[in-house]
């Protein structure tokens, strides 16, 4: 398997002390309980929806007041109740989108707004309901990074969404992977940001290897409001975002290793485990590379360099598999990230790794990286006082959204197109037994043999309203 993916820095070394891991020290009682318990009763970390539904309603009750106000008007204040901020926001929705967001939609806002984890299916308006959670956050005076899983998605977002945040006076904007220190910082001075949580990342790691204010980018950690919170806190939560220089004095011969580890035989000369996570040289391979070395011993300390060589050309040969954990375009080694299944830009492989995948493609051979710092998501998201966040499955991380984040989460308010609707002239035959069994045998009373059959099968119908599209 590939190592960890990094970026590229030259800057010196200046490490800030992050904050310490989010956990729960007390005990938690609600752990004792079978899990079937856990999940009947919504536990553990759940937060009744009721709550939200009220501000949302009373929010819905001021939407004539907010649609009455000019559009210098509309705007709210740290001191404003959140019902009147969702009000306005849902005003900017209108006027900016064109069309009013569900209630459901404001019931999910509410409960970001307080920082829960919401649960909501795709489709279900994740994208506005964060947006509306972001601008309340924002009129009450906090500076608001939604973060999302990739470049696209925070773009599009941004891009999206800007005519609501525009309309209640509030600035937004958006940081891409190919974004320029100058860009990065003028976004990161706007009220909401879009923006990959591998991207803030890496942007801490930067600024904290920076040798002066005017080559950091200083995003603020305020308010996150984390979409598909699932895979971004928890699936992704250990998995370091390093970063890496240029370590010229390490240059390594690695072309003639790739040559002697092209001449060893599988199964005879190195073995792979059965995770396709190790390659390792077996007694008969250890005799072949240091035959063809000369008869050196590879294991005495002045031949160390020779042995790292040998295994970085093995791993690269044997474990790196092009147009899946890699792509050579333009003469260049462009990493995959498997997770996302899109192509990672400005990052590669530490170690001298890359360099050792670069001579197995004939490409030409960067100096090979050294490792300068790292993060994880987890420690990333640490560092916000305020979290949120929402998925199509928050309830099933719901314990290790508490213990590690202590961020309980929320039931779900439900939107659909469908609507019961039952015919006026359906008799109500669904009180009991005996009163539909009454008034079949009236119906059949009423009718002939040939029509005893169709009788009892509109009844049975009529006992169940149907639905139909509204």
């Amino acid at each position: 398997m590939a190592a960890a993916p990094v970026a590229d820095s030259g800057h010196e070394v200046r490490r800030m002390m992050p904050e310490r891991r989010a956990d729960v020290s007390a005990v938690d009682l609600r752990r004792l309980l079978p899990a079937w318990a856990r999940r009947r009763l919504a536990l553990p970390g759940h937060r009744s929806v009721r709550p939200f539904e009220d501000i949302a309603i009373r929010a819905s009750r001021q939407a004539g007041d907010a649609a009455v106000l000019r559009d210098d008007d509309l705007r709210g204040s740290p001191d404003d109740a959140p019902e009147w901020l969702l009000a306005l926001a849902a005003e900017a929705a209108s006027r900016g989108l064109g069309h009013d967001p569900f209630q459901e939609q404001l019931v999910a806002a509410a409960a970001l707004h307080v920082g829960l984890a919401v649960e909501m299916d795709t489709g279900e308006g994740k994208t506005l309901a964060g947006a509306i959670a972001a601008a309340t956050l924002a009129m009450s005076g906090h500076r608001v990074h939604v973060l999302t899983v990739n470049d696209y998605l925070a773009e599009r977002d941004a891009e999206w969404m800007r005519p609501v945040h525009a309309a209640l006076g509030l600035s937004s904007g958006h940081v891409a992977q190919s974004a320029s220190t100058d860009e990065r910082r003028k976004a990161y001075q706007t009220q909401i940001v879009y923006v990959s949580a591998s991207e803030v990342g890496y942007d801490v790691l930067r600024d904290r290897l920076a040798t002066s204010d005017a080559d950091r980018v200083l995003p603020r950690f305020d308010a996150a409001i984390v979409d598909e919170a699932d895979a971004v806190m928890i699936d992704d939560a250990m998995i370091p975002l390093v970063l890496a220089g240029e370590a010229p004095d390490a240059a390594h011969d690695l072309v003639e290793a790739t040559r002697l580890v092209h001449r060893l035989m599988a199964g005879r000369d190195f073995t792979v485990d059965s995770d396709h996570a190790t390659a390792s040289l077996t007694d008969a391979g250890f005799d072949a590379v240091e035959r063809a070395l000369g008869g050196i011993n590879l294991f005495e300390p002045e031949h160390a360099e020779a042995l790292t060589r040998i295994n970085l050309a093995l791993h690269a040969l044997v474990l790196v598999q092009r147009d899946v954990d890699y792509v050579v375009t333009d003469g260049q080694i462009g990493l995959i990230n498997t997770a996302r299944g899109r192509i990672a830009r400005q990052q590669r492989w530490p170690d001298g790794l890359h360099a050792a995948v670069e001579v197995k493609e004939g490409l030409t051979v960067t100096p090979p990286g050294e490792v300068l710092d790292s993060i994880t998501i987890q420690d990333l998201l640490s560092l916000y006082p305020h979290r949120s966040g929402m998925s199509g499955t928050v309830r099933s991380v719901a314990e290790e959204l508490l213990e590690f984040y202590r961020l309980p989460t929320t039931g779900r308010s439900r939107h659909s197109n469908d609507a019961p609707t039952t015919a006026p002239s359906a008799p109500r035959l669904g009180r009991s037994l005996c009163t539909f069994w009454i008034a079949v045998g009236a119906s059949i009373s009423r009718c002939s043999p040939n029509c005893v059959t169709a009788s009892i099968c509109g009844l049975l119908q009529a006992r169940t309203p149907s639905t139909s599209s509204t």
